[in-house]
């Protein structure tokens, strides 16, 4: 009996010591897998990261780019705020004054107007958009060459204003800048007419646009840091 007696007890501790090998190879294994679960969620994350980086380089090399092909001197810049307020339509750019940046300088995109500056602090700098009800644009229609001012309406909707006859624009037709103001480059694309119809007054047409830029998804610009003027100046003998 002593025998049988040992023998149970030995396979006994057996199962035992076997249960607890199976239950620490368990606390093992799920301890492995927490740790590769955060493993493959720090990777996923860096992998977006890099993603995210990735896109940001393309904008910016386009963008870059593009500043090359440009006729006036241009400074880039990235849009690090935006108003809530819908009516007040600006951003913050992070360059300023000690960039060279003044008040009244063109901001634009490679697919075109933005806006232009109007409160330059040293590190940065309030930009109007087009879409603005303050902003004002000396604008030409390419294909008549009617002039008007672009003025903003709302978020994603602009007008151009004073066209003298209907005929003047029609839907389809892009406007563009004139470049009489100085602080655009001329022909660059301010975007695109939707509607004609008669002013409040009935004494001229005004043109409802779509600009040309997605102004709440810009994320990059270049503003216009000299002058037409200045750059005639620079190049008379």
């Amino acid at each position: 009996p002593a025998h049988w007696m040992q023998l149970a007890y030995d396979e006994f501790t057996h199962s035992i010591q076997k249960n607890m090998d199976t239950y620490l190879d368990l606390v093992s294994t799920n301890r492995a897998n927490k740790d590769l679960m955060k493993r493959n969620e720090q990777l996923a994350s860096q992998l977006q990261r890099l993603e995210e980086y990735k896109i940001e380089n393309q904008k910016l090399r386009d963008l870059l780019d593009f500043q090359k092909e440009l006729p006036r001197t241009t400074l880039p810049a990235r849009v690090i705020s935006k108003d809530i307020l819908n009516e007040s339509n600006s951003f913050t750019i992070d360059k300023g004054s000690n960039q060279g940046i003044q008040r009244l300088r063109g901001v634009i995109s490679s697919e075109g107007v933005v806006g232009y500056t109007f409160e330059v602090e040293p590190q940065s700098t309030r930009v109007l958009l087009l879409s603005s009800q303050g902003a004002s644009i000396d604008a030409l229609v390419q294909r008549t060459r009617a002039r008007g001012i672009v003025a903003g309406l709302n978020q994603d909707k602009c007008e151009l204003k004073y066209l003298k006859r209907n005929e003047d624009a029609m839907p389809g037709d892009l406007i563009v800048t004139s470049g009489r103001q100085g602080i655009f480059p001329k022909g660059f694309v301010i975007g695109s007419v939707d509607s004609v119809r008669p002013s409040p007054a009935a004494v001229s047409f005004t043109a409802r646009l779509t600009p040309a830029v997605k102004l709440d998804r810009i994320e990059h610009v270049l503003v216009i840091v000299d002058k037409a003027k200045e750059m005639a100046e620079a190049q008379t003998p």
